[in-house]
């Protein structure tokens, strides 16, 4: 801030697809059969206008208090409870294009 006054953020991105896990079974078949199916059903989910989408949130904790916190902040194997930092929605980060191919200048 222009009065040389900030605050930590934390940022969380979340997904507005729910969350779906394979079995170990599926994920080794998986990986030697079609190793790019993640990139893959994001692009044709993209193609088919079935858009994915995130919502960002942001926590936010003043000096102060990251001074006196019972844990480093920056440890980035805790989480802030959401009891003293509770998420802020700021925004939706949505993927609504694939990439084009680029053609080769000649």
């Amino acid at each position: 801030m222009q009065d040389g006054t900030f605050h930590y953020i934390k940022v969380h991105v979340k997904t507005n697809q729910g969350v779906r896990s394979l079995t170990q079974d599926e994920a080794v078949k998986l990986a030697g059969e079609r190793p790019d199916d993640h990139t893959a059903d994001l692009y044709d989910a993209i193609a088919k206008g079935d858009f994915p989408s995130w919502t960002v949130y942001f926590q936010i904790m003043k000096p102060g208090d990251a001074e006196r916190y019972r844990w480093n902040i920056f440890d980035m194997t805790k989480i802030w409870p959401h009891a003293d930092y509770p998420l802020i929605p700021v925004g939706r980060l949505t993927l609504n294009e694939n990439v084009r191919p680029r053609t080769l200048l000649s």
